[in-house]
């Protein structure tokens, strides 16, 4: 089977690296500006709980280009190697393989988004929103749950 991306994955990565590099260009641009004491973890209010070395932004704007270049290996791992969890026909492999690619593709925009957040807010010292932690794995629970649905209408 060749690999062929739709125009939904197309723009779902594009907008996840665009995010990226944005976010390494903010902390390019800004890292004059930014206080050497920045925010490293909000408690489940959103409040600043602990603070420490502005180098820390580096460190995690590493982590989403750590988890895109781990998810686009895996969207070419063979659909031998690919376990569903269930039998899927044959007639059905190209669907389940274009939803498996779907998923991780938003997954990538979605960590994206998040950590460029962490990091914006971080950088400006500012607190995050206090609905934020509940609102984002709400999300992703929802989000994966959709997945699997459609995933599992298909085999």
């Amino acid at each position: 089977m060749k690999k062929r991306y739709g125009r939904l994955d197309i723009v779902l990565n594009g907008l996840a690296l665009a995010i990226l590099i944005g976010t390494a260009l903010y902390l390019a641009v800004a890292w004059r500006g930014i206080p050497d004491s920045v925010p490293m973890h909000y408690n489940t209010a959103g409040e600043i709980d602990r603070y420490g070395s502005k180098s820390f932004l580096i460190a995690l704007a590493a982590v989403p280009w750590g988890f895109f270049l781990l998810l686009t290996a895996v969207e070419f791992v063979p659909p031998s190697m690919m376990n569903t969890g269930f039998a899927v026909t044959e007639e059905a492999k190209a669907r389940v393989r274009a939803i498996t690619v779907h998923l991780l593709g938003s997954v990538k925009l979605i960590l994206a988004a998040v950590f460029s957040y962490f990091i914006i807010t971080s950088a400006a010292g500012i607190p995050i929103f206090g609905w934020f932690a509940p609102a984002f794995l709400g999300f992703i629970f929802v989000f994966v749950i959709f997945s699997l649905w459609i995933t599992l209408r298909v085999k």
